[in-house]
């Protein structure tokens, strides 16, 4: 069982809700390998779900696109491949409005940007990250 970190294996199942985990979990047969993500947009019910699976599953891979800090999951884990975080020193409008637009998201793309104008732009649409940008 293998966990990656910003390393993106050829195939990951994006699950984005409890929903979608469970409707993932009724179609896996026994001993099928399967990679699930993105464990960092998991709640508590989905983490707990998940390791329930991994307990009942030996061939379930794991993705984030983060550093996971929850000690009982990482331990579920016989391997973890984790590449490195390498942050931008340009920034990159375009690849942002592409991205989750989170705090983190901030960070990497926009790194010279003022902590006010990340509080107003997380989350915000095209036109509005624009017009703060242009400020």
């Amino acid at each position: 069982m293998n966990l990656f970190i910003r390393h993106k294996p050829t195939w990951i199942n994006f699950v984005n809700s409890i929903d979608e985990l469970n409707s993932l979990i009724d179609l896996i047969c026994p001993g099928q390998k399967i990679c699930i993500g993105d464990l960092s947009r998991f709640n508590r019910t989905m983490i707990n779900r998940l390791l329930k699976l991994i307990e009942e599953n030996s061939c379930i891979e794991c993705y984030s696109s983060v550093d996971i800090y929850n000690p009982i999951l990482i331990s579920r884990f016989t391997k973890i491949i984790k590449e490195p975080l390498i942050k931008s020193k340009n920034q990159s409008v375009e690849e942002f409005k592409n991205s989750y637009r989170g705090f983190f998201e901030i960070g990497y793309y926009l790194p010279n940007i003022s902590p006010t104008k990340q509080l107003l732009i997380k989350g915000s649409n095209d036109k509005i990250i624009d017009l703060i940008l242009n400020l």
